[in-house]
Formats: structure tokens, sequence, C-alpha cells
């Protein structure tokens, strides 16, 4: 997958236009089975509006899965995880938020690097490539990703911001 979203890089004209916020209820409701296995509060904040963008479905679909299923699996039995997408100008906004141990801050950089884990007593699985991927997918697609301190500074908040696709319809 990464290779692929790799040498896509820069490709991305040529995606097609959908609805982020309603992909991304998709994607929580995809992973809803995880979040009841564990009695996660698995919450959309929905604003009512659509958040337009262009991009490969697919390669966005994974990008968001990654973020909800990270924050599922670090997220202790009875946490919260919430999803957020809302346009901040010219960008549209995904916060994906949780409940578990968080990040330390100078530990966050090293994250987006192939086969980085974290190591903790979590006992969350996988090898190292998720956050590689998402970051990946983001720079094909002309966005950001952070990662910061959660909702009173307990867990984590995962910030991605994309270009907001254009209506020529609306454009002057």
């Amino acid at each position: 997958s990464l290779s692929r979203i790799e040498a896509a890089k820069g490709l991305m004209k040529g995606g097609v236009r959908l609805d982020l916020a309603a992909l991304l209820r998709e994607t929580a409701m995809d992973l809803g089975v995880l979040a009841l296995a564990k009695q996660i509060d698995l919450t959309y904040a929905d604003t009512g509006r659509a958040v337009p963008v262009i991009g490969n479905e697919v390669m966005l679909r994974e990008l968001f899965s990654n973020l909800i299923d990270n924050a599922l699996r670090y997220t202790p039995d009875g946490g919260r995880v919430g999803i957020a997408a809302d346009i901040e100008g010219e960008m549209a906004r995904v916060t994906i938020t949780d409940t578990g141990p968080g990040i330390a801050p100078a530990a966050r950089a090293t994250l987006f690097k192939r086969f980085h884990r974290r190591f903790d007593r979590s006992g969350a699985e996988g090898s190292g490539l998720g956050l590689a991927i998402v970051h990946q997918i983001c720079l094909a697609h002309g966005g950001v990703v952070e990662l910061v301190d959660g909702a009173e500074e307990q867990g984590l908040a995962v910030n991605v911001r994309l270009p907001v696709a254009v209506d020529p319809a609306t454009e002057p």
C-alpha cells in the first residue's frame, strides 16, 4: 500500500469529488464492531453539511480507517473516540480524538516513519506502517497531518487538513 501511494504522489489531480463527511461516517460505522467490543463511545460530530474534497476514495478511506482504528486500539475499554469534520477557509479539517495514553510531543515526528511502532503496554498489534501510509496519502492529496494533545491534555488528537474542492458553479 505504501509503495503504491508513494508512486501516486502528485497524481491526485485526476481524483473524484467526494464528501469527506459521508466517507468518515461510513468508515466509523465499519469500525463500530471494534468500538462495541471495547465498550468505547465512538461519536461523529455531524455539522450537517458536506465537506467536499477531490481525491482517491480508496486511499482516503484507508487514511481515515487507519486513524480511527489506531484511536480505537490505543483507547482503553470504556474510553471515548470522537470524529469531527468541517471546513476552515480553503481546507477541510478532520479531527480524531481519543482518551488513550497519548504520545509525548518529542516522539510524535518519528511515528510517520516506516516500521516505527510505539513500545508501550497497550497490547496493540501492527507493523508500524499505518501512520507512514496516512502521511503519504495526505501528501498525495496536498494535505497535512499532525498529532497534538487531546482535549484537556488527555489522549491524542490527530488533525488532517485537505484542500476543499472548489465548486465551479460558485466561482466568480
